[in-house]
């Protein structure tokens, strides 16, 4: 069953890449990434794991039956030397396996382009073609690679803790949603999970929530969720703002509000004055 790490903070966290694959095909979970990639540390423009869930999510799962909620206080203290020590071990070994097929990646690299090194080098003096042997001069340009190889150049980052037992693993206790606001808001995202929807946070465009036909990755929003407890009012100046962010987005602004224990939608458009 997929795992979600509740932190410190009350975050619903997925670490592992199954999961979020599984999340996001199988059940329209998008959540947000947050992690940096290890090759490309230094943008943000594209990120890693882990998945951070909306509360809203964590919940749905939860109540679904189709992930566990786990904590593991072992992870806000210091680990033990003994677990610096098993680090220690299995990165060497990691890092003398990438060797090793660095190695011979880049001996089949040199077989590949024999004859085109060798006629290169021939052309600017620096070998005679006509006394090379092959297997020699493999053997000399790998040798020459892998004294170049540093263990520095090589990194093992893991996708979730592979040290953490079961028995370490605590049931957290996630109370969400526990006031009026956080429960109409999680009715209102099950509703529209229920609908087949996908959907993300919408307070970039002064919404709970944005609602996808399909897949964010391939689809644009369709509609601008914000959830209107029942005796809530607004200005009219909140209802033309609102009005025309939907306009200019090209979606359609939706009031959600909770009635007889059921979900009502309203939606918001201009009128053509013609």
């Amino acid at each position: 069953m997929i795992e979600i790490f509740i932190s410190p903070e009350n975050l619903g966290l997925v670490w592992n890449a199954d999961d979020w694959l599984m999340l996001r095909q199988n059940y329209r979970i998008v959540g947000n990434l947050i992690g940096s990639l290890s090759k490309y540390p230094r943008q943000n423009s594209f990120n890693g794991l882990p998945l951070c869930l909306q509360p809203e999510e964590v919940s749905l799962l939860k109540e679904k039956n189709l992930a566990k909620l786990v904590s593991c206080p072992l992870l806000s203290s210091r680990p033990p030397d003994s677990l610096f020590d098993a680090f220690e071990k299995e990165e060497k070994v990691f890092n003398e396996a990438q060797r090793e097929q660095y190695i011979l990646k880049k001996k089949s690299d040199v077989k590949k382009s024999y004859n085109f090194i060798v006629e290169g080098k021939s052309k600017k003096r620096r070998i005679d073609s006509d006394t090379v042997d092959e297997t020699n001069f493999v053997d000399e340009e790998v040798n020459k690679i892998q004294t170049a190889i540093s263990s520095s150049y090589l990194s093992c980052v893991s996708v979730a803790d592979p040290w953490i037992k079961d028995d370490e693993k605590l049931e957290p206790d996630w109370t969400y949603p526990n006031c009026e606001r956080e429960k109409l808001k999680y009715n209102v995202f099950k509703d529209l999970w229920e609908k087949k929807y996908y959907i993300t946070s919408g307070t970039k465009f002064g919404g709970d929530f944005l609602c996808y036909s399909g897949d964010p990755a391939k689809f644009h929003a369709e509609f601008i969720v914000l959830c209107v407890e029942n005796q809530e009012t607004l200005s009219a100046k909140d209802i033309v703002t609102l009005g025309r962010i939907g306009t200019s987005t090209k979606k359609t602004f939706a009031f959600a509000t909770e009635l007889g224990g059921s979900i009502v939608y309203q939606s918001l458009q201009w009128m053509d004055s013609k």
